[in-house]
């Protein structure tokens, strides 16, 4: 009986997990971005992913592959380059950290409808990552009460045994 429960329990958290609240807030609302892009010759390698991408002072890193990469985001002596940080941008793919290398000309202004796609694109990486949090968490709720299951289903499978001529 409790199996049962319990499958229905997780099905229904799926489907609340499948459109998060954050999402459907994020998207479409705010400020657009009105930012200027560093040229693709501006940015330099800096870490590989689950390495640490060092430097003083202040950088603009972004974190990705294959020409698909985070906006970028300012940090102060370095960054954990990783999903946890960043989100994912290219599942599946190992990613790397690039910084912008100062003030180099060429830069590419964002306005009108990019600002729209980079603003739905943040709020989709940031529901994303909420809903990765709450997967985790379901997981380890689930293997917490899987647990206890089989505890009670050995103490009562002992009770039986007792009772049995």
């Amino acid at each position: 009986m409790s199996r049962i429960r319990l499958t229905a329990v997780a099905a229904i958290a799926c489907v609340a997990l499948a459109v998060p609240a954050a999402a459907s807030a994020a998207i479409g609302s705010g400020t657009p971005l009105q930012v200027i892009l560093p040229a693709e010759s501006a940015w330099t390698f800096c870490a590989n992913e689950g390495a640490r991408c060092a430097f003083s002072g202040t950088q603009q890193v972004r974190y990705g592959a294959n020409g698909k990469f985070t906006l970028p985001r300012t940090f102060t002596g370095g960054v954990a380059c990783n999903n946890a940080v960043f989100g994912d941008p290219v599942f599946g793919v190992v990613k790397q950290c690039q910084v912008a290398t100062g003030s180099a000309p060429g830069g590419t202004p964002v306005t009108g409808s990019q600002t729209t796609e980079m603003k739905d694109e943040a709020a989709t990486a940031a529901a994303i990552a909420d809903q990765q949090q709450q997967m985790a968490e379901w997981s380890q709720y689930t293997q917490a009460q899987t647990s206890v299951q089989a505890k009670s289903d050995a103490a009562l499978d002992s009770q039986l045994s007792k009772l049995a001529p």
